[in-house]
């Protein structure tokens, strides 16, 4: 239920919203090497973080989370973005106007999958 904070995979409305269409599911892998290439160049700092939720031991498993995707990447020799390359022809008002509404729908038909 909408109420509920359980989570679970809906395979129906994933397909149906966006499995189907080669163009999302494309957006959705840029998108996610956008946002880990962002983590990437964020890394020492995401590393000497000191998280605070309260609570020590989800500090602790945040933390295990962080150094665990980092591993990840690099045992994987992940390449980040290079923006340079992939935004040279256009300023940073024109990329805002054109990627602000796109991040906003990737978010809202990422939505079935929660």
């Amino acid at each position: 239920s909408p109420d509920s904070e359980e989570t679970y995979r809906n395979y129906t409305v994933f397909n149906t919203r966006i499995g189907q269409f080669k163009e999302r599911v494309e957006n959705l892998y840029f998108t996610y090497h956008f946002v880990l290439s962002a983590l990437t160049k964020l890394k020492g700092d995401l590393l000497g973080y000191e998280f605070s939720h309260q609570n020590k031991t989800e500090n602790a498993i945040t933390k295990n989370h962080m150094i665990h995707i980092f591993e990840k990447l690099s045992m994987n020799k992940f390449v980040p973005v290079n923006e340079g390359k992939l935004f040279s022809s256009v300023t940073v008002e024109e990329f805002l106007k054109a990627v602000q509404p796109v991040f906003y729908n990737v978010t809202q038909l990422a939505d079935c999958v929660t």
